[in-house]
């Protein structure tokens, strides 16, 4: 019995370590094609990783660039030694010979030029990597302000014994204060009637500080910026909308010269409303005379002064004035003067105009003038 535990037991053993190296020589095949593989069964876990990413960078060297592949824990050093690079004492690689590699790095070899540099008045040797103006100036620190002028393009190549030279921008400010004019808006309202309007808010100008910045390069000069240092405050206008209502008239079959109705309540072109004692239908005119002449109040004759019957409308009297249908034809009025016309009824107001183009244009009119409270 015990001889044969023992064989049993030997199988066994041969066929675990059998399938182990199965295992291991499966793993192993694969490996070139897998970054990490995993085998369990009941008793055992395996792991084993691989990685054999490689990187592929650009170098330039020579005036020339080629690529290589390297593995990605190789150094700048192994790209430039794959690439059959030497490299000389006076030349300087970027990045350093001792940087880490990273995937599409690109790797610069440049030799080291020496040029003559012109700087604030002082010309001076230096050496730099070959490369671009702009590459030079970089290694060697020079700052470029807004101005500058360099005698060669920033994207020229540098080249040996090139002569650069760097004039600086010399900047004079100067500030002055201007008037900003404020915007005049019309806004439309319902609160106001038509043909009226009111200010909502008075206009501020406002002031600019205008900053000249004279850079002188060479002679050139150039005047540049701006800035508001108050803003304007826009005057808003405020235009009415709203319809007026028709004034209290008599329709035409009613008209008679000194036809009176009794007082009420009118609303003036403004929107105002006004009381009146009484409103008399008639025959309206207008005059005009020399400016200074007296009217029979002795006042000298004005627009707003009118001429009426006394025995009809006092003098004095405060009135307004429309024509039958509602539409304001001379407004607001005082009786102040008199005439023939008035005096025998061919007419209830003559209205004064100062010119007599005025005075056509107003004609002979039906008209509704209210004796005001």
């Amino acid at each position: 019995m015990t001889k044969i535990l023992k064989q049993k037991v030997g199988r066994r053993a041969f066929a675990f370590v059998l399938m182990i190296m199965i295992v291991i020589g499966s793993i192993i095949t694969v490996t070139a094609l897998t970054k990490s593989i995993n085998t369990n069964d009941e008793k055992n876990n395996i792991t084993i990783s691989t990685d054999n990413k490689e990187f592929t960078v650009s170098v330039f060297a020579n005036g020339k660039t080629q690529q290589v592949k390297v593995p990605n824990t190789a150094k700048v050093a192994d790209a430039l030694k794959s690439a059959n690079i030497t490299i000389n004492k006076n030349d300087k690689v970027y990045p350093d010979v001792n940087a880490s590699l990273a995937n599409d790095m690109q790797i610069t070899v440049s030799g080291i030029i020496t040029m003559n540099l012109k700087l604030d008045g002082v010309t001076m040797a230096v050496s730099v990597p070959s490369g671009t103006v702009q590459d030079a100036l970089d290694y060697l620190g020079v700052k470029i302000y807004s101005g500058d002028v360099t005698s060669v393009p920033f994207t020229a190549s540098t080249s040996n014994g090139m002569n650069l030279t760097i004039t600086r921008a010399n900047i004079d400010n100067t500030s002055k204060v201007k008037t900003v004019p404020y915007k005049i808006i019309k806004q439309k309202t319902s609160a106001l009637y038509v043909g009226t309007t009111k200010v909502q808010a008075n206009g501020q100008n406002g002031q600019q500080e205008v900053v000249c910045s004279n850079k002188a390069v060479n002679g050139k000069k150039a005047t540049v910026s701006t800035n508001v240092i108050i803003k304007p405050v826009n005057k808003v206008i405020l235009v009415g909308t709203k319809q007026k209502p028709a004034v209290k008239s008599c329709s035409n079959s009613q008209i008679k010269t000194g036809l009176s109705v009794k007082g009420g309540t009118l609303v003036d072109s403004k929107g105002n409303k006004v009381s009146y004692k009484k409103v008399i239908y008639g025959s309206g005119t207008a005059y005009s005379s020399d400016e200074g002449a007296l009217t029979s109040t002795g006042v000298p004759v004005y627009v707003g002064g009118v001429a009426v019957n006394p025995n009809v409308i006092p003098y004095g009297s405060k009135l307004y004035i429309t024509n039958q249908n509602g539409n304001v034809c001379y407004g607001y009025a005082t009786a102040v003067d008199t005439g023939g016309a008035l005096m025998d009824g061919s007419a209830l107001v003559d209205c004064y105009f100062p010119s007599t183009s005025q005075c056509i244009n107003f004609g002979r009119q039906n008209v509704a003038v209210y004796i005001l409270n």
